[in-house]
């Protein structure tokens, strides 16, 4: 194996590498924003709880 196809080689790892960070990174924000409408929709739920209980007689 020749110098020129050891560094297409680790080229290669490295760029796999990035991809493979970034897909991560995306997946983890994604995750995040999930995770922020579920509570958005949680919290909305149970303040209408609140406000149906304070209007109860």
């Amino acid at each position: 194996m020749n110098e020129a196809n050891i560094e297409y080689r680790v080229r290669g790892l490295i760029k796999t590498g990035l991809r493979l960070n970034r897909h991560r990174k995306q997946s983890v924000v994604a995750s995040q924003l999930i995770s922020a409408k579920n509570f958005e929709e949680r919290a909305g739920y149970v303040l209408h709880l609140s406000y149906i209980n304070l209007a109860a007689p």
